[in-house]
């Protein structure tokens, strides 16, 4: 399963990426890529 994009905190995320692979990034609602380091946990 893959998603293209989630709603958290009131604000709009797209994902980038396919399948079970953990490539891909995350990206605000202005584009900008999110550092890997803040989102994972």
């Amino acid at each position: 399963m893959t998603i293209t994009g989630c709603y958290f905190n009131a604000m709009t995320f797209s994902v980038s990426g396919l399948g079970y692979m953990p490539k891909g990034e995350i990206l605000n609602e202005e584009g900008t890529v999110l550092k890997k380091d803040l989102w994972a946990i």
